[in-house]
């Protein structure tokens, strides 16, 4: 027995702690829940169990942030909600603004419904937030900003004009391209009129837009958004002037044409008509004037044809600044820079009588004139002034003329007794005159008198006042038989030598013929019986029967006739014969026996109408020519009438036309041109024929087109318009279609006879009444008698004295005789006449060439025919028709500040021309200085006619004036303003007649002009620029950003500043200092800086256009644009899962009014309404697309939670089967534990007492 151990006790006190650890471990996983508590419990178990919880707890954070994702869709989702229901108002409200039964007023509200709408949209935008970040991105992620610093309201009008019309975007030179320009069509806009305007050239600009956007603010400022650009250089032209402030200046304004060129229109320069233009270029203060000519080539030419030729001229001649450029749609401009044109004249701007002929730039001027004529008095007594047969006698009763001039008293004049030509009888008058008052001058006319002898001209007497006008008069006195006589002498009595010629005849020889009609060629074919030809020669009757009817060319046809002869009897056998006339039969004598050759009247033969009769189908005669009409006005070049060239043929077609190789062809001439065409073979209706026909003039490119009337026939017209259209159709050249188009007729030719006919020349003289007397005057005779083509040369001078008809025969036989021989011509003398005739007959035998008294005074018939005639009396005239000039301002609708040494100085060209001496031209220059103050329209016009005319007296013209008012001048041209305008007419004084010639009034100028007279555009400005950038808080440069460049007058100018902060005071003086000491190269510039508004402002020193452009450098955004920007936007992400990297993109769309396109949209003009329709349409899709692609983004988050949600459930799953306790099968082992726990403690309790028990036995 072992007293020191209870080892009993020991064994079941450690089996006791074993049950009691086992029971509090099994408590432990009881209480907990889980079977590892600690890694003890499973040390893998445990690990694997952390990695599954590690996933399960991320998969729930995951599953929330993919839950705050779907609610920042819906946010989105509910904005862009709201968003479409507003551009579904927008479009609906635009749809009813295209409605013309609206007023303005009405679509005006409309308009301000749209435009809330827009601000709301832009709201909504700006403030849908969620957990306080924006849901939308007013740009994309990549922008560059230059914020406006005008703020504009949108219904400001704004009026743009050709050049300055564009907006010009500079970028850095890593873009390529770098600069973009647009330009919007010149019109009255409002500002958003405008802003859309651009919006649309960005659309359309050339390249592609990169991305700018012109957004005009809710507040109404103009911002250039670059949408994923990362930087602008710089922004130039006239429209940048919406985005911050800036003026290329101007000087007195840019001469604007009224002129309207039409599209398709050329405008027809002509020589001396439309071809010239002076005019003077001016400094603003008047100064440095120079005069300008140019010329234009004749030829038609098209606006900007005109430009270049203009420009080109003005650059031959080193006119510097002198421009031509386009203004507007359809007219020209003039600018001279900083200078002034002015003084327009020259035959451009003159308005024409008849045929008009357009300005290049307007026509305004019309000149007058004064025509004069004086008193005169026109002889009708004739004479002839060389002769010395014709004189006037003048003596005791009729050598005094009484009579007044210009209504003056009456004087008389005593012409001095004796014979006068007609020559010496004005000069005796012009001395006579001499010695009196009478203002009057002689001369002689020569004048024609028909049926007189010579030369048939005669002079006669005129006497004329040496004034002009209404005040010239002539009035003669015929009281008395002397005064009556001696006018009657000079004015009335005349007498003339008629004439009659002798009859000259020539002789001819004519032999006997009978041609056919018929031209034969080829074989010749005759029907049956039809052989036989019947002549009658000599009277005679003769028949000729052809042996075949059938011959193989007209050779042996011919043999055959002529065979025929032969056996026909000796009548005609070896006196006539048969030959080849021009593919004709023609029988010919070959006797001098035959005197005649036909066929028999009664009966011609049966071979007669197959040989010799022609039958032709012929075309109706038909020609026709026809112009184009074309008419129109000055001052446009399109023509207010406008036709074509068109003929109509006149005929009838048939209902069915065939067409074949015999009618199908066509010739007409188009523009002086010759065309041709074939028409298919085929059988037509008419109006299938005019489809053919033009079908033809289709594919030969013949600009015609052919028509049916109702009266069925063809009417060709021409496809061009105007006086250039050109058409003719004949049947001679019209090709053999013209049998179709005006019908044809059969024509018949028979054979045609001569018969022999042999006569005699000879001249037959006028009656002659004997005794004749022949003297020096009339006894020689020339001629030429011509003997077989040689030539005779007759001279005969007969004796003087008197001659009985006997003896004039012989004598004149005898000579002519002497000269040719006798029996050659011979002479028959009566009181009929004298007759020289050729002895032998025939042509080979002619007289000719009769010159000689005898011939004019003997062979002639000569009589003196003496009569009285009224002279032609005509008493002074005149008349005046008033010149012209009209300006094209409107000075009816506006009042005229009038400023000293601004434009105070008028000036105008009046010219005098006299026709008749060049050297009394009047060419005065009249200038007036308004007074300054505000003029009304008419009240300007009266100061100025008051001062011109005072002008005119101080030159000393009284007897015209100018007058000036507003309106009452219509010249007719167009683009006028002539109701609204100034004109300048210049009238005769009452009482007074103004000197005969051409008056002009033009080359208006001086400093006012432009305020009153001419249309122009601008008004004398510096041109300048200010920044957009507020540096009223002074700025701060570094080493790095302190460079500012711009250009101007073709200048590049370069400003380093020092690094540093500066007040805006202490920039200004910076910049100013720089300008005068120079830039960072030296450069000098006239200007100065300015601070205007909280902006920087650099202005030039004086006015002109000298823009300041291609503003750039490092400090541009420090000191003049208002930059915004970033480069680059990180996305939001949500972690969707409980593995690192698995990231969800949330994308911030870029989403504001700018961005849809509706920034600019309006609806005051249809035009603009039907563009916003096309951009709410495009908006709506832009918009659904976002929608649509968030929607996708939702319904991926819903998926993404779905999926996170299985792995958590599943994961869990497998994480409790590792950690979770077996509640069940713990409390089993618990109580297990719990029953060996009471049995051990029973058995301990009992092996401590046996010890005891032991231990008390051995006590």
């Amino acid at each position: 027995m072992i007293i020191q151990h209870n080892i009993q006790s020991m064994m079941t006190n450690r089996q006791l702690g074993i049950t009691n650890n086992i029971g509090m471990k099994s408590t432990e996983k009881l209480s907990s829940g889980y079977k590892i508590n600690r890694a003890a419990d499973n040390a893998a178990g445990l690990t694997i169990s952390e990695k599954m919880r590690a996933q399960i707890r991320g998969l729930e954070r995951a599953t929330d942030n993919a839950l705050d994702g779907v609610n920042f869709i819906q946010v989105a989702d509910g904005a862009m909600d709201e968003i479409t229901i507003m551009i579904q108002r927008m479009r609906e409200l635009t749809i009813q603004a295209l409605n013309d039964t609206y007023s303005l007023q009405d679509k005006a509200i409309i308009a301000q419904e749209i435009e809330e709408c827009q601000s709301m949209i832009d709201n909504i935008c700006k403030q849908t937030e969620y957990n306080t970040i924006n849901v939308f991105e007013k740009h994309q992620d990549t922008y560059y900003s230059i914020e406006g610093s005008k703020q504009w309201d949108p219904a400001q009008i704004q009026v743009i004009e050709e050049p300055d019309n564009d907006l010009i975007i500079y970028l850095p030179d890593e873009y390529v391209p770098s600069t973009y320009q647009i330009r919007v069509p010149s019109g009255v806009y409002t500002t958003q009129e405008l802003v859309d305007e651009i919006d649309t050239a960005f659309e359309n600009m050339v390249p592609g837009n990169p991305g700018f956007v012109l957004e005009y603010t809710e507040d109404g400022y103009c911002n250039l958004n670059f949408e994923g650009g990362k930087d602008v250089k710089s922004v130039e032209g006239h429209l940048s002037g919406l985005i911050y402030g800036r003026n290329n200046g101007s000087g007195y304004g840019r001469l604007v044409g009224t002129t309207q060129f039409e599209a398709g229109w050329p405008l027809s320069i002509v020589n001396g008509k439309n071809d010239t233009i002076t005019f003077y270029t001016e400094t603003a203060h008047g100064t440095d004037s120079k005069k300008v000519s140019l010329t234009i080539p004749s030829g038609s030419y098209t606006r900007e044809e005109l430009i270049n030729i203009i420009n080109n001229t003005l650059s031959a001649q080193n006119l510097e600044g002198i421009v031509a450029k386009e203004y507007g749609e359809k007219s020209i401009q003039l600018s001279a820079g900083s200078n002034v044109v002015t003084g327009l004249k020259g035959n451009m701007f003159a308005i024409d009588e008849g045929k008009p002929y357009t300005s290049v730039f307007y026509d305004n001027v019309k000149s007058g004139n004064s025509t004069m004529t004086p008193a005169s008095i026109s002889g009708k007594a004739y004479y002839r002034d060389s002769s010395s047969t014709s004189k006037i006698v003048i003596g005791s009763d009729n050598n005094t003329l009484r009579f007044s001039v210009n209504n003056l008293d009456y004087q008389q004049i005593t012409i001095d007794d004796g014979e006068y030509t007609i020559r010496e009888l004005a000069d005796q008058l012009n001395e006579k005159l001499g010695g009196t008052s009478l203002i009057a001058s002689a001369e002689t006319i020569n004048t024609y008198i028909p049926g007189t002898t010579g030369s048939g001209t005669y002079d006669y007497l005129k006497l004329t006042s040496t004034l002009e006008g209404s005040a010239s008069t002539l009035l003669f006195d015929r009281s008395s038989a002397l005064f009556s006589k001696t006018y009657e002498a000079l004015f009335c009595d005349t007498t003339v030598s008629s004439v009659d010629e002798p009859y000259l005849y020539n002789g001819v020889t004519v032999d006997p013929s009978l041609t056919g009609a018929k031209s034969l060629s080829g074989g010749i074919n005759l029907a049956k019986g039809a052989t036989s030809l019947n002549l009658t020669v000599n009277g005679d009757n003769y028949s000729l029967n052809l042996s075949k009817t059938s011959y193989s060319s007209l050779d042996e046809l011919i043999l055959e006739i002529n065979s025929q002869i032969s056996n026909a009897g000796i009548g005609i056998k070896d006196k006539i014969q048969v030959q080849n006339y021009g593919n004709r039969i023609q029988f010919v004598a070959i006797d001098d026996s035959i005197n005649s050759i036909q066929f028999n009247p009664v009966n011609k033969g049966s071979a007669y109408q197959a040989l010799f009769q022609n039958s032709a189908d012929e075309i109706n005669y038909f020609y026709k020519t026809d112009n184009g009409v074309e008419d129109g006005v000055e001052g446009s070049t399109k023509p207010t009438v406008l036709k074509p060239a068109s003929i109509n043929m006149g005929h009838t077609l048939s209902s069915s036309i065939t067409i074949n190789d015999s009618n199908n062809r066509f010739n007409i001439t188009v523009n002086d041109v010759t065309r041709s065409i074939l028409l298919t073979n085929g059988t037509y209706s008419r109006s299938q024929l005019v489809a053919e026909i033009n079908k033809q003039f289709t594919n030969n490119n013949i600009k015609v087109t052919a028509s049916l009337e109702s009266n069925g026939s063809l009417t060709f017209t021409t496809i061009e318009k105007g006086n250039r259209a050109k058409l003719n159709i004949s049947s001679d050249f019209g090709g053999s279609a013209m049998k179709v188009f005006v019908g044809s007729h059969i024509q018949t030719t028979d054979a045609t006879s001569t018969n022999r006919n042999i006569t005699a020349s000879y001249i037959q003289g006028k009656s002659v009444s004997f005794p004749l007397a022949l003297d020096s005057t009339n006894k020689n005779l020339n001629f030429v008698y011509k003997v077989n083509g040689a030539s005779i040369d007759l001279n005969i001078e007969l004796p003087e004295g008197e001659y009985s008809a006997a003896t004039l025969k012989t004598e004149l036989q005898s000579t002519i005789d002497s000269q040719i021989g006798t029996n050659q011509l011979v002479v028959q003398v009566d009181a009929n006449g004298i007759l020289i005739k050729a002895v032998n007959a025939g042509d080979k035998y002619r007289l000719t060439g009769f010159t000689g008294g005898f011939y004019e005074y003997v062979l002639s018939k000569r009589e003196e025919v003496t009569s009285t005639q009224t002279p032609a009396l005509q008493q002074g005239t005149h008349s005046f028709h008033e010149a012209y000039v009209v300006g094209r301002q409107d000075l009816r609708n506006q009042v005229t500040e009038v400023v000293k040494d601004r434009n105070d100085k008028f000036m105008m060209d009046f010219t005098y021309v006299d026709p008749s001496n060049a050297s009394n031209t009047l060419e005065l220059e009249l200038s007036v200085i308004i007074e300054p103050g505000v003029y009304q329209g008419d009240e300007l016009a009266q100061y100025l006619e008051d001062k011109l005319n005072a002008e005119l007296i101080n030159h000393g013209i009284d007897n015209v004036r100018i007058e000036s008012a507003i309106g009452g001048i219509n010249t007719g041209v167009v683009g006028a303003v002539d109701d609204n305008a100034i004109h300048f007419t210049l009238k005769e004084v009452e009482g007074k007649e103004a000197n005969k010639g051409k008056y002009t009034l033009d080359g208006i100028r001086g400093n006012s002009a432009y305020s009153i007279f001419y249309k122009s555009i601008g008004t004398p400005e510096a041109s300048y620029i200010q920044g957009s950038k507020n540096i009223e808080k002074g700025i701060t440069f570094t080493e790095d950003s302190n460079t500012f460049k711009f250009t101007t007058e073709g200048i590049n100018y370069s400003y380093t500043f020092p690094a540093g902060e500066y007040t805006a005071e202490e920039l200004i003086d910076m910049f100013n200092q720089k300008f005068a000491d120079g830039d960072d190269n030296g450069n000098i510039v006239k200007l100065h800086a300015t601070l205007a508004g909280g902006n920087i402002k650099i202005q030039h020193d004086i006015f002109g256009e000298r823009g300041i452009e291609n503003i750039h450098g490092t400090a541009k955004g420090i000191i003049f644009y208002n930059e915004a920007g970033r480069e680059g936007l990180e996305d939001l992400f949500l972690q969707v899962s409980g593995n690192a990297g698995d990231a969800f993109k949330l994308t911030r769309f870029h989403l504001s009014t700018a961005a849809m396109k509706i920034n600019s949209i309006t609806v005051s003009q249809n035009k603009y309404a039907e563009k916003a329709l096309k951009r709410l349409d495009y908006a709506l899709s832009y918009l659904s697309n976002i929608r649509s692609t968030y929607g996708a983004k939702q319904n991926a988050l819903g998926h993404i939670i779905g999926v996170n949600s299985t792995t958590e459930e599943n994961t869990q799953s497998a994480e409790s089967r590792i950690r979770d306790t077996d509640m069940a099968k713990e409390i089993v082992i618990l109580s297990k534990q719990n029953i060996l726990m009471q049995s051990a403690q029973a058995i301990l309790t009992q092996a401590n007492q046996s010890a005891q028990s032991v231990l008390r036995l051995l006590k």
